[in-house]
């Protein structure tokens, strides 16, 4: 069965960042209504294309690493001049690169050839 994700970026209103993945983004910001970094509003939040590479959020897991927040997928930027629009704008730069797009294409062609049962 294919999955089509949505990778995603939240900022609660005392500026930790979350990246995460889903496959239906309005059920996950229902369920993180509360759980947000200690119940803190939710005031930005992005969320990418449909993608078939669920690598991506591991991708950007990876690349904030050292401001990562153990134990969660939420991450602290304030000790840096990283802010909410400079990761969002690096999740656009990966998904908007060659790269990505070939593999996604692969990944979709692969899906829609009925190789995956």
């Amino acid at each position: 069965m294919q999955k089509i994700y949505n990778i995603y970026i939240l900022e609660n209103d005392i500026g930790l960042i979350k990246i995460g993945i889903t496959t239906n983004f309005d059920q996950r910001l229902k369920s993180l209504s509360g759980s947000n970094g200690g119940g803190h509003k939710i005031i930005n939040y992005y969320v990418s294309p449909d993608t078939y590479l669920y690598t991506l959020e591991r991708i950007m897991h990876e690349r904030y690493a050292d401001n990562r927040i153990d134990g969660t997928e939420w991450f602290d930027f304030s000790d840096t001049n990283i802010c909410y629009k400079d990761v969002v704008n690096k999740l656009i730069e990966l998904m908007t690169s060659d790269s990505y797009k070939r593999c996604n294409r692969i990944r979709k062609e692969f899906y829609e050839k009925d190789n995956w049962k």
